[in-house]
């Protein structure tokens, strides 16, 4: 049986957007950082968001909410927008209460999924 001798250095080929690659080169550059350098001081000790399986049902939810607040919003502004002095300011303005609270739920919700700094998320 022989004994496969691990390379110290390999390559790594991804994939990003222009725009990236000229803000990690920017960001390599006044860091003092060759790009390589770089990319593994940001692997080392960034910190990665991994996505947890048993949370996706909860943020699908989240921004299928998310989505019909964004939906109102844009009626309650087309109904004001088209009728303009006919609109009733009164009852757009117990609406958009009415979507802030929703608002400040789903930030709740949302804030509440989040683990915290130094705290292990309990699944």
């Amino acid at each position: 049986m022989s004994k496969v001798k691990e390379r110290a250095w390999v390559q790594l080929h991804t994939l990003i957007s222009s725009a990236t690659n000229a803000k990690a080169r920017r960001n390599a550059k006044a860091a003092g950082m060759s790009l390589s350098r770089f990319v593994a001081a940001l692997i080392e000790s960034g910190e990665v968001v991994t996505a947890i399986d048993d949370l996706r049902p909860e943020l699908r939810e989240l921004n299928a909410w998310s989505g019909r607040l964004n939906s109102n919003i844009n009626m309650l502004a087309r109904h004001a927008n088209k009728y303009r002095q006919d609109a009733r300011s009164d009852l757009i303005l117990i609406r958009l209460n009415e979507l802030r609270e929703d608002l400040r739920l789903i930030t709740k919700k949302a804030n509440s999924l989040q683990p915290k700094r130094g705290k292990p998320r309990n699944d």
